[in-house]
């Protein structure tokens, strides 16, 4: 029920089939092949697919492509606005794994040609040293981002624009519940570290807002809003009390003139 190409030798079987071995090009489904191997279709394998020498592989369609490449130091993973997968640097999105570290670097480099991508390669791996991963751009998530030890930023840019919002209401704190809100030491059970913070449950009866559940239920504290709306709270009274001090103030003045009057007047 089906067709067999096979090479073998009397004593001994199957041996490896040679195709064209000159140096001519093989090609399946196409009379005119370019390449050693010339599929005109699609390629399944149910194993690995190996490249040995620089370990290229790269699809090009019209003048876009992708190919994958080790060097022996780094994992390039790469989207080329070329059909020569080795040129066209200029307008590179390149996803690049640095192996020597575990650095993951996704992003933009600008470059001439294969050896500038290279060097440049080695001046970023030594930029994103303290970084597993390393992002030229922007990183968006649509629940959110976590993580066991720090977040360090250089500013904060969250979307507070008016038009994005249809106002509600008004936040209306009291100064005095601002002033019991728990401020402590503890420990995580975890990890055993120290930190110091607040207890979500005691802003959560305030101001359930400022309280969203963890994707493994437990409540998180939104420190900076709750910080806003602290400031915003004490300002406020600030504000009133400067007012009323304001306002004694002249009724002060006002009552040592008309004694300074009543006396002139004695």
């Amino acid at each position: 029920g089906y067709g067999v190409i096979q090479s073998s030798k009397v004593g001994t079987g199957a041996i490896p089939l040679l195709l064209n071995p000159k140096g001519g090009n093989v090609g399946i489904n196409t009379s005119a092949p370019g390449y050693t191997l010339d599929v005109n279709g699609s390629i399944r394998a149910t194993r690995e697919i190996i490249a040995t020498s620089d370990n290229a592989f790269r699809a090009v369609g019209g003048s876009y492509g992708f190919f994958i490449r080790n060097d022996g130091a780094h994992t390039y993973f790469m989207l080329t606005n070329s059909g020569n997968a080795y040129g066209g640097y200029n307008s590179l999105r390149p996803i690049y794994i640095v192996n020597s570290s575990g650095v993951v670097g996704l992003g933009r480099i600008t470059v001439s040609g294969e050896s500038d991508f290279n060097s440049n390669v080695n001046i970023y791996a030594n930029v994103m040293i303290d970084s597993q991963l390393y992002v030229m751009g922007d990183i968006y998530s649509e629940t959110g981002i976590w993580t066991d030890g720090y977040v360090s930023a250089r500013g904060q840019n969250p979307s507070s624009d008016a038009r994005l919002k249809d106002v509600t209401g008004n936040v209306e704190l009291d100064i005095r519940d601002i002033a019991r809100a728990p401020a402590v030491f503890f420990r995580w059970k975890d990890t055993g570290g120290e930190d110091v913070g607040s207890i979500a449950q005691y802003w959560q009866a305030l101001m359930p807002q400022l309280t969203p559940r963890t994707p493994s239920g437990m409540l998180g504290l939104q420190y900076d809003k709750a910080a806003l709306l602290g400031v915003v709270t004490v300002s406020r009274k600030v504000l009133d009390h400067e007012e009323r001090i304001a306002a004694l103030e002249r009724e002060n003045a006002s009552l040592k003139a008309t004694i300074e009057n009543m006396r002139g007047n004695a």
